[in-house]
């Protein structure tokens, strides 16, 4: 789509902002690095929803 056809510096610009906007909303949120392994992110999920 249009945002992927403008490269990965402008999608990581974009990760970032997007970051720094829920830091600064003050939501409950948790943020997921996708290359750790599905079950240590399915614990911090279930973990979170707990919590």
């Amino acid at each position: 789509d249009s945002i992927e056809s403008r490269g990965i510096d402008y999608l990581l610009n974009i990760q970032d902002r997007l970051k720094q906007a829920i830091v600064k909303m003050d939501l409950n949120y948790i943020f997921i690095n996708a290359s750790e392994p599905i079950d240590r992110i399915a614990t911090k999920i279930d973990n979170f929803l707990k919590s």
